[in-house]
């Protein structure tokens, strides 16, 4: 399933690049493909130990991640993997 999403979304620029700031406004800049190389299976979270088994959980769950930011060094998403929901 990881290997299917990198290869369809990887296609597309956005998905490889990251947030710079400059002059207090932001701008979208690539990130070089040996850096992005090192952060590509960082931005997949398997959720294997987590207990998500209905959609009050799923929701309660998200609801705390979302509220951690990203850094701007980084794509601003991240792919969360739950096989047995």
């Amino acid at each position: 399933m990881k290997e299917n999403f990198k290869k369809k979304a990887f296609k597309f620029p956005r998905m490889k690049q990251r947030l710079r700031k400059f002059m207090s406004s932001f701008y979208w800049e690539d990130i070089p493909e040996a850096e992005f190389k090192k952060m590509e299976d960082d931005l997949f979270i398997n959720l294997k130990d987590v207990e998500i088994h209905n959609s009050a959980q799923l929701s309660e769950y998200l609801s705390k991640e979302v509220q951690i930011r990203e850094p701007l060094n980084t794509p601003h998403w991240r792919v969360l993997i739950k096989e047995d929901y």
